[in-house]
């Protein structure tokens, strides 16, 4: 008897562990973790609609989203998704497949001005989700993506009202670009040399070589 009952718990046990297997390494579905401001933690399925208008190729946050949507590991089919306005939150990390392996994405809401210096601002009442791409010493850069816009590079630091949008993902460096990126940073000479002598490639091929040089600039300057 003694023997069947430890059969018994050890096939329990196992049944457990490939349950929170199959909820945990999800190989089909983008799954996040979402840190509100009260100090709470959610994990789950993300569930925004920007990502499921076409699914896995879709960016998962639009600057249209402002809010996120998480479901429950343990929720059924038909099952409400969980909704935190974008006030709410302060961070949100992304994921595919094995958590242990997958690369992970971290979402931070921010207010920006979709436009480059010289446009006119576009600045959206919410906060806008944006994946972070770089971090240094003052100056943090994001990723964010409009449908009318498309893939934008936005720099922040502390003390701006917003995020600036400062160049394409992927885009390459254009004379239009060269004039709005010196427009934009032309409070610091030796960056604005910089911007002068970059080639059509460099931001494409390196943008975070870029962003390290506004950093250096913006962290040293007086």
């Amino acid at each position: 008897m003694r023997g069947l009952l430890l059969i018994l718990l050890s096939f329990l046990c196992l049944s457990t562990q490939a349950q929170e297997k199959k909820r945990h390494y999800s190989r089909n579905v983008i799954q996040a973790r979402v840190y509100l401001s009260n100090d709470s933690v959610y994990d789950g399925f993300l569930m925004n609609p920007t990502m499921h208008a076409h699914y896995i190729n879709s960016p998962l946050f639009s600057s249209t989203d402002d809010f996120v949507a998480i479901k429950g590991y343990d929720s059924k089919l038909f099952s409400k998704s969980k909704k935190w306005n974008e006030a709410e939150v302060d961070s949100a990390i992304t994921w595919f497949g094995d958590e242990e392996k997958a690369i992970h994405f971290t979402w931070v809401p921010l207010k920006v001005n979709l436009c480059y210096a010289g446009d006119s601002a576009s600045i959206p009442d919410h906060r806008v989700f944006m994946v972070r791409l770089f971090q240094g010493k003052s100056v943090s850069a994001y990723v964010f993506f409009d449908p009318v816009l498309g893939q934008r590079v936005a720099y922040y630091r502390p003390g701006m009202s917003e995020a600036h949008a400062i160049f394409k993902l992927e885009g390459k460096m254009t004379d239009k670009r060269k004039q709005t990126l010196k427009e934009e940073f032309n409070a610091y000479p030796e960056l604005v040399s910089y911007i002068e002598k970059m080639d059509a490639k460099e931001l494409k091929e390196d943008p975070v070589s870029f962003l390290n040089m506004i950093d250096v600039a913006l962290s040293t300057a007086k």
